[in-house]
């Protein structure tokens, strides 16, 4: 069975895998530049269900955002 199908079956894998990354990031972030990391999931379309998104804001003034893609899928490229 392929990795991705083995890890979609357990959807909160997926939540935490991307969870546990986005909380390194989150730190990062307000450690180098002072800046926060939101979870906006819902309040924008995405592809697949563990896709999750995200916006980053400076001093209460939104800067970024940013779609979090933790899995690969069939048919999919991969960078590595």
């Amino acid at each position: 069975m392929p990795a991705y199908e083995s890890t979609a079956s357990f959807g909160s894998l997926a939540r935490h895998t991307s969870g546990v990354i986005v909380w390194c990031c989150a730190q990062l972030a307000k450690r180098l530049f002072n800046a926060t990391v939101e979870a906006a999931d819902g309040e924008v379309p995405v592809w697949d269900p563990t896709v999750r998104f995200f916006r980053v804001y400076r001093n209460g003034e939104l800067k970024a955002h940013f779609y979090l893609d933790s899995f690969a899928r069939p048919g999919g490229e991969s960078s590595f």
